[in-house]
């Protein structure tokens, strides 16, 4: 591959990644009329990432950005949406995967050998847990759970 090539490629490659980026002033800037008839007070609050009991979804996607998850439930009362948002972390991976391989010497002639090390294949092994969750009722905040491990 000529440099040319390489550094379009490198170009696109990160125009793309950052296109997957969400902050707060690009997300205000997708909602401006909402944003800018709010009072000084909940812009700060927006802003901040921080929404609150009885801010609607649009507020809420300005604080926080996409939720990881989108849950609805069905009750007596009507439907509530939660929005759930997650950290991934690495995970050790456990189990055993000791293997005979093929130990070949110079004549070409061989003899399998136990080999005591552990093998995998998946390097990383993520784990993704609820931090936050945020139930809407009828379109608006209804409660906000935050979530220790």
């Amino acid at each position: 591959m000529s440099l040319s090539k390489i550094s379009r490629l490198a170009v696109v490659l990160f125009v793309v990644s950052v296109q997957g980026c969400s902050t707060a002033p690009t997300r205000v800037e997708q909602h401006q009329a909402l944003f800018h008839s709010l009072d000084v007070d909940t812009q700060r609050t927006l802003l901040g990432g921080e929404t609150k009991i009885g801010y609607n979804m649009e507020m809420t996607y300005i604080a926080l950005g996409s939720p990881d998850e989108i849950r609805r439930k069905q009750t007596a009362t009507g439907e509530t949406v939660a929005w759930v948002y997650q950290h991934s972390s690495p995970a050790p991976v456990y189990g055993s995967a000791f293997h005979y391989q093929a130990v070949f010497h110079n004549g070409g002639y061989g003899h399998y050998a136990y080999d005591p090390f552990f093998y995998t294949y998946a390097p990383y092994n993520y784990v993704s847990r609820d931090y936050l969750r945020v139930e809407f009722a009828g379109g608006h905040v209804a409660s906000i759970e935050a979530i220790e491990n």
